[in-house]
C-alpha cells in the first residue's frame, strides 16, 4: 500500500492539481467547432469571440493555476514526518540543521518540524 509520504505533493495540491485540469479542458472545448459542414465550404463562425479570444483566455488562465498549484505550499515550512521510517529520519537529520523545532506526537507515531519565523529587515 502506498502512504501519504511517498506522494510528490500534498493532498490540497493534488486537488489544486486537477481543478486546474478541469479549467484547461473547459478552454479546450470552448474552441471547438465552427468548421465546414461539408469539408470544402468555408464557415465564419470559426472565427467566433469565444474560440479567438475567449478560450485562450481561459487556456492561459488554467496554464497559470497549475504552476500555482504545484508551487502552493500550505502552511508555511512545516513538515510533518513518521519517525519509525528512514526518510523521516533524513529529513529530519536535514532540516534539524536549519533550526527547526521538533513537536513530537507520541499518540500518532509522528514527528513535525516547524521552521524558524522569517526575521524581518534590520
Amino acid at each position: 500500500m502506498v502512504s501519504r509520504e511517498d506522494f510528490a505533493l500534498p493532498k490540497e495540491n493534488l486537488l489544486l492539481v486537477a481543478v486546474g485540469f478541469v479549467i484547461i479542458l473547459i478552454g479546450c472545448i470552448c474552441m471547438i467547432g465552427g468548421g465546414s459542414e461539408d469539408g470544402v465550404s468555408y464557415n465564419p463562425e470559426i472565427f467566433s469571440t469565444m474560440r479567438i479570444t475567449v478560450a485562450p483566455i481561459i487556456l492561459v488562465f488554467g496554464f497559470f493555476f497549475e504552476i500555482f498549484a504545484i508551487v502552493w505550499l500550505r502552511g508555511g515550512n512545516t513538515v510533518h514526518t513518521n519517525k519509525e521510517s528512514a526518510s523521516g529520519y533524513n529529513k529530519l537529520a536535514t532540516v534539524e540543521n536549519e533550526g527547526y523545532e521538533k513537536i513530537e506526537h507520541s499518540e500518532n507515531d509522528t514527528l513535525t518540524l516547524r521552521g524558524p519565523k522569517k526575521q524581518g529587515r534590520r
